[in-house]
């Protein structure tokens, strides 16, 4: 397992194949499987049926999303198993999900892209899946980890440039390093 994530209602797994494994926590019983982390992958090198290995995951209501190494973001019907939507804009792996504050969602990215990004899911548009309600710039050599606080009020990234940042992410700048 390459990143889980638990609720009172669903146990996620995310594979290094791109898949993603639903359970009831309680039960064990096997709900669904997610399979569509499976391209595109970056650069020419690349075919398109590349698997993504799932970087993280994070539960919202009856939704699963998640993240993977080709720096796409997808939300899952929990129930259906489909993918309802797909946010891309990173131009690098993106290693760190928090959807546990809705409306608000962030994700981390790996270099070349660096950037922390704070979606608004109320605001998707399947149109422009490419557009972040704020890119946070800090990060010098990418952001590993990411945190929103209960409600959403401070989100906390740490990169491998050895620096802490605390952001507001509705508003969408820096409080301190």
């Amino acid at each position: 397992w390459t990143c889980m994530c638990l609720t009172e209602r669903y146990l996620a797994l995310g594979t290094s194949v791109g898949t993603i494994l639903l359970f009831d926590p309680r039960s064990g019983e096997h709900i669904v499987i997610f399979e569509e982390h499976t391209f595109p992958q970056f650069g020419p090198d690349f075919p398109l049926s590349t698997q993504s290995p799932i970087t993280s995951l994070s539960l919202l209501d009856d939704h699963v999303c998640s993240a993977a190494t080709n720096g796409i973001i997808r939300i899952w019907d929990a129930g259906s198993g489909t993918c309802t939507w797909y946010l891309q804009g990173h131009e690098g792996p993106v290693h760190s999900l928090d959807a546990s504050c809705y409306p608000l969602m962030a994700s981390a990215a790996e270099f070349p892209d660096a950037q922390v990004r704070v979606w608004d899911v109320e605001q998707f548009d399947p149109m422009h899946s490419d557009r972040a309600m704020h890119r946070l710039e800090g990060h010098e050599t990418g952001c590993t980890c990411l945190k929103m606080t209960p409600g959403g009020k401070l989100l906390v990234t740490g990169g491998r440039d050895c620096t802490v940042r605390v952001w507001n992410p509705e508003g969408g700048y820096q409080l301190a390093v």
